[in-house]
């Protein structure tokens, strides 16, 4: 691994009967868009900046529980505690590291609300101005070292939150 990323060590996690995005990252699968840019990982939380950064700047990152579950809903209340106060931090390390107007979070249940990875996750999307939302276009997928790079900085600016 190069000494300019973050290392990714990941608990061994159980993985689902169906695939999980998620679960695979954390047990060694890397996909296709490459390694996951990870900003910070525990024992029960990892954020990772998303392929795609949505809100048309650097930043958009996810907050998931390392315990595989689908809905927001299926979490314990520990665990919804844990997830609603790292996302609180994230929200102001983005604040402080990429300086956006304005800050969307986002949480989705179900397929039907667009949830598009059978395991809960939360967007923290940063945005410089308005835009339709949520995209209409395809957003392109950031470059894996360009992902990199932004997971440390922002990194560097959670320790601080």
């Amino acid at each position: 691994m190069r000494a300019d990323r973050l290392p990714f060590v990941a608990p061994p996690i159980e993985v689902p009967d169906r695939s999980c995005g998620f679960c695979d990252n954390w047990n060694g699968v890397v996909p296709p868009h490459g390694e996951p840019a990870v900003v910070h990982h525990d024992e029960r939380l990892y954020v990772i900046l998303a392929p795609s950064s949505l809100g048309g700047m650097p930043g958009h990152a996810l907050v998931i529980p390392t315990r595989h579950v689908e809905t927001f809903l299926d979490l314990t209340d520990e665990e919804a505690g844990e997830v609603a106060i790292m996302t609180k931090r994230v929200a102001g390390a983005i604040r402080d590291a990429f300086d956006p107007n304005g800050i969307h979070i986002q949480q989705h249940n179900g397929a039907a609300a667009w949830q598009t990875i059978p395991h809960v996750h939360v967007h923290i999307i940063p945005v410089m101005e308005y835009e339709d939302w949520p995209p209409k276009d395809w957003v392109a997928v950031t470059p894996s070292t360009e992902r990199q790079q932004q997971a440390r900085r922002l990194a560097a600016a959670l320790q601080h939150i």
